[in-house]
């Protein structure tokens, strides 16, 4: 937990051009601890549930996976395996983490935001995860339209 704080820390200070903050708090700290979490990841599709059992208690991306009824664990454990978990997919690993940090800002700019919140951290995983993230959410009893509705909906209005 010290080695994801002090990651947190460190994705903190990362800052746009004029200082003003990259990541808010709360998705530093999600990466933060992913990124920890990461190395141990057999596959993509265990990737993909480290990150939302990570986000799913944080931010605008917390809330919103919590309406859907995203929980710890997939409620299809009985279910077909997908094609990452048939395949073996391997995961992306720690290498991804600057990949979602820079498609988060991204999002954040993209929506007008003042810096990448966690459900910016959410579009930059379901870019860069696609199928495997599709998959996890219809293992949890939900779907990217139906994220996507709920995410939108939490947006502050100007």
């Amino acid at each position: 937990m010290q080695r994801a704080m002090e990651l947190r820390d460190e994705l903190a200070r990362n800052e746009h051009s004029d200082g003003r903050p990259a990541l808010t708090q709360d998705a530093a700290l999600c990466i933060a601890i992913v990124a920890t979490a990461l190395p141990f990841a057999r596959d993509v599709s265990e990737e993909v549930d480290r990150w939302l059992r990570a986000l799913r208690l944080h931010g605008r991306a917390g809330q919103a996976l919590q309406a859907l009824g995203v929980g710890e664990r997939r409620l299809a454990a009985d279910a077909p395996l997908t094609l990452a978990q048939r395949t073996g997919a391997p995961g992306l690993g720690p290498r991804v983490v600057d990949e979602v940090v820079a498609r988060s800002v991204a999002s954040a700019n993209r929506r007008g935001g003042d810096c990448a919140d966690t459900a910016d951290v959410l579009e930059a995983l379901i870019a860069i995860y696609g199928p495997a993230m599709a998959d996890a959410l219809e293992d949890h009893g939900s779907s990217l339209a139906e994220l996507r509705a709920r995410l939108a909906r939490s947006l502050p209005t100007p």
